[in-house]
C-alpha cells in the first residue's frame, strides 16, 4: 500500500484530501465543518467514530436528515440527496486515485455522484488498494460478506465467503460505481485516517 502515491493521485483527480493519524482527530475535524443540512450514506467507519450519534443529539446550525431514528427512512434518504453536506464511506480507494463503491439501494452512490454541495468520504487506510481489480476483489471477499452479516441478510456470500453476483431479493450489491475524479473541484473531500476502519 502506497499512501503517498494514493494521496497524490487523488489530488490529481480533483479530490481534496485531509489525512489524520487517528479517528479522534478526524472526528473533530469533521464536526467543525458540519453546518446547514446534513445527509448520509451508511458507513460503519463514520458510525464507529460516533458522528451519527453526535448529529442525532442536535446542534445549532445543523439540520440532520436522520435516517437512523426516522419513521420514514426513505424520505430522509431522499432529502439527503439535496443536502448541503453528505457523509459517506468508501468500499475501496485505488492508488491511482479513484473511488470504488458497491451499493444496495443506491442512495450512497447517488449522493456521492451528484446532488449535495459538499461530500466527505471517510476511510481508513485499509480501504486503499492497488487498482480497480483489487478494489473489486476487496468488495467481493471482504466488504460484501461482512455487510450482509451486519445487516442480517441471508445472502449466498455468507456461505461462499465471497460475492457470487446473486439475484437475491435483498442483495446489497445493486449499483457498482467508479468515481474517477471530482467533476466539481473541492466538492468531494477524502478524510483519510491512518487506521484500519470499517469493512
Amino acid at each position: 500500500m502506497d499512501i503517498e502515491r494514493t494521496i497524490r493521485n487523488l489530488k490529481n483527480n480533483r479530490f481534496d484530501v485531509s489525512v489524520f493519524e487517528n479517528s479522534e482527530e478526524a472526528s473533530e475535524y469533521l464536526k467543525s465543518r458540519l453546518k446547514g443540512t446534513v445527509g448520509t450514506g451508511m458507513s460503519v467507519t463514520i458510525r464507529d467514530m460516533g458522528i451519527y450519534d453526535w448529529l442525532s443529539e442536535g446542534h445549532e446550525g445543523i439540520t440532520f436528515y436522520d435516517r437512523f431514528h426516522s419513521n420514514n427512512m426513505h424520505e430522509e434518504l431522499r432529502k439527503s440527496l439535496t443536502a448541503d453536506i453528505f457523509l459517506t464511506g468508501a468500499n475501496a480507494i485505488t492508488e491511482d486515485g479513484m473511488l470504488y463503491n458497491v451499493d444496495g439501494t443506491g442512495n450512497r452512490v447517488a449522493g456521492l455522484t451528484y446532488g449535495p454541495k459538499k461530500v466527505y468520504v471517510v476511510a481508513g487506510i485499509n480501504k486503499i488498494v492497488k487498482n480497480l481489480e483489487e478494489a473489486v476483489e476487496r468488495v467481493e471477499k471482504t466488504a460484501a460478506p461482512l455487510n450482509c452479516e451486519r445487516l442480517n441478510k441471508q445472502a449466498p456470500c455468507l456461505i461462499s465467503g465471497r460475492c457470487v453476483h446473486c439475484n437475491f431479493s435483498e442483495t446489497i450489491c445493486s449499483s457498482y460505481v467508479v468515481t474517477r475524479r471530482s467533476h466539481v473541484e473541492h466538492r468531494i473531500e477524502i478524510i483519510l485516517i491512518k487506521e484500519n476502519l470499517g469493512y
